[in-house]
């Protein structure tokens, strides 16, 4: 149960960061285009202002032309014409309106049956067109624009490139709700187990905040400067890789933290049982041949780690200091057969009836349990 809780909440925050920060493969800005006021526009020694209006659309639109569906670009670009004259367009395109730099224009997805249907395509290799829309008293004309996820990061409301936002706190909320509520056991009166919060919240929160910032790191980063936007596309894969590969970092940490929600020591008359993550153990007393105090200090690969990581950020260096100098108490029980048994008492909450049957075990009389 406790890595399934752990599992959930992983699950939870990759979707979370995914929803949140993944934006669309593309947007196609799609606008009115007024001819008309782009001859006018002209400067004169160009001389397009001189020439007559079907010539000037002619010239301007050679080799940049797209066509599609009639019946359908004919309500994009109803649509259109209502964006640009400040009136708020029929649905679905009222989803579709940008607001602040692109409140004059419509967004489409790259992957819209509207956008698909256009011949010439548009693509990253092919990002403007002008699509000719006949029908009505007299033809249409819209610009649409293929803006990649770089080109878009501005685009406003977030929505329109990131359609998957408003779900990323369903899925984050989702997750704590059942890392909240599944159910835990409940420690009997003489059972021996570590604080829920010191050895067992604390390190879910730190791996929540390390697996999310390394998993998070590609999203910011490759849509802002991928023409594709891709996490696996080019030479972008190998930050994706080495960051992601960070997280296990954080994954540590929740494996950690589901070991020391699981393991605890029940008492019995002649007995301890040891509950694991993996499997439950009985130790009989008579098995216990010595226990002897001992102290555990931090792994020095873990230290030397920390150590790497704050000739890069300072900041860390003296958490990392601090680790190599902590020393946390503990016991070692040593068995019948040679084998020998630590046990970390930083942490381990109710530990008298813990203490008081390794004192009986070691107190024997001679002889006693041969």
């Amino acid at each position: 149960m406790e890595l399934l809780r752990r599992v959930i909440l992983v699950a939870g925050l990759f979707a979370f960061l995914w929803c949140a920060l993944m934006p669309l493969e593309a947007l196609v800005r799609v606008e009115a285009v007024d001819f008309a006021a782009l001859k006018r526009r002209e400067p004169s020694w160009s001389g397009d202002g001189d020439v007559a209006p079907d010539v000037y659309v002619a010239n301007t639109t050679r080799d940049r032309t797209s066509r599609g569906d009639p019946a359908t670009w004919e309500r994009v670009a109803r649509a259109a014409e209502a964006v640009a004259r400040g009136r708020p367009p029929d649905a679905p395109f009222d989803e579709r309106v940008g607001r602040e730099r692109g409140r004059e224009a419509l967004f489409l997805g790259a992957d819209d049956g509207t956008v698909r249907g256009l011949a010439p395509p548009l693509g990253a290799g092919r990002t403007f067109a002008y699509v000719r829309v006949e029908g009505g008293v007299r033809d249409a004309w819209l610009q649409a624009t293929w803006l990649g996820p770089a080109d878009a990061r501005d685009v406003t409301p977030a929505r329109l490139l990131r359609p998957l936002r408003g779900f990323s706190l369903v899925f984050l909320g989702a997750a704590l709700a059942c890392y909240v509520f599944l159910p835990r056991w409940k420690p009997a009166a003489t059972t021996a187990y570590y604080h829920r919060v010191r050895a067992v919240v604390l390190p879910d929160v730190l791996g929540v905040v390390l697996t999310g910032m390394f998993l998070a790191l590609p999203m910011f980063v490759i849509p802002a400067n991928s023409p594709s936007g891709g996490l696996f596309d080019g030479d972008w894969i190998a930050l994706t890789l080495v960051a992601w590969g960070m997280a296990g970092f954080g994954l540590a940490l929740f494996c950690a933290a589901a070991w020391y929600a699981t393991l605890r020591y029940e008492v019995h008359d002649d007995a301890l049982r040891r509950v694991t993550l993996w499997r439950d153990r009985t130790i009989p007393l008579a098995s216990i041949e010595a226990v002897t105090p001992v102290t555990r200090r931090a792994p020095r690969k873990l230290v030397g780690l920390g150590l790497l990581v704050g000739l890069w950020r300072p900041a860390a260096l003296g958490q990392a200091l601090l680790l190599a100098g902590r020393a946390d108490a503990g016991v070692e029980i040593a068995l019948r057969g040679g084998e020998r048994l630590r046990v970390l008492l930083t942490a381990l909450e109710n530990a008298g009836p813990f203490a008081r049957a390794l004192e009986r075990a070691t107190r024997r009389p001679p002889g006693a349990g041969a």
